[in-house]
């Protein structure tokens, strides 16, 4: 694929890597830590909750939960919560 469809792999040319590179630091490291923990490698051997907790470890409780509230922003845009039957 790498191969045959190059384009798809250029990060130069990425929209989503290009409005990353003008976020603000805590919004840079919340797509960062959304990013690692949602790779595939993280998903497959169930990561995720590991990584934010070893990220956050030394974080006062008012960092961590500025985190969790980032990601929870991340989440919410790329993968909308359905909405309840009426």
């Amino acid at each position: 694929m790498l191969e045959d469809e190059a384009e798809f792999f250029d990060c130069e040319g990425c929209a989503v890597a290009r409005a990353q590179r003008d976020l603000g630091p805590e919004n840079a490291e919340a797509w960062r830590l959304f990013n690692l923990c949602g790779s595939r490698v993280s998903m497959q051997w169930q990561l995720g909750g590991w990584i934010l907790q070893r990220t956050c470890e030394r974080w006062s409780l008012d960092d961590t939960t500025d985190m969790v509230e980032r990601l929870d922003i991340i989440l919410a845009e790329l993968a909308p919560p359905k909405a309840a039957a009426e």
